[in-house]
């Protein structure tokens, strides 16, 4: 899991100064090429583990591996939905002072429950 995290910002840094672009599509580049660096890695990693058998991908398991991913995704944004939906509302009928109060309430009394 390090090996990702590290290999995926600490990529994505270099290739956006390399390059000189300081924009969102030279991150995004840079990140592209970081999975990819990542995976090759990993790959080359566990390559004494597979004894010589080829990684073969499978139809059936790439559609639950989709089906699970989407699952997770829409729940995810559920979520934050239940999360922060009290804050939208309160903006919108009381105004950006009350989003500041509610937000210390919140920041106190999450801070007390944990």
């Amino acid at each position: 899991m390090w090996v990702k995290t590290v290999g995926d910002y600490s990529l994505c840094f270099r290739f956006e100064y390399i390059v000189h672009f300081h924009s969102v599509q030279s991150y995004l580049y840079g990140y592209a090429i970081a999975q990819i660096a990542v995976i090759i890695f990993s790959v080359a990693l566990i390559q004494h583990y597979l004894d010589g058998k080829k990684l073969t991908f499978s139809g059936a398991i790439i559609r639950q591996v989709l089906s699970y991913g989407l699952k997770n995704e829409a729940s995810s944004f559920l979520q934050f939905l239940n999360y922060r939906l009290s804050v939208y509302f309160i903006f919108y009928f009381l105004g950006i002072k009350s989003v500041g109060l509610f937000s210390v309430g919140i920041a106190i009394s999450e801070s007390a429950w944990v």
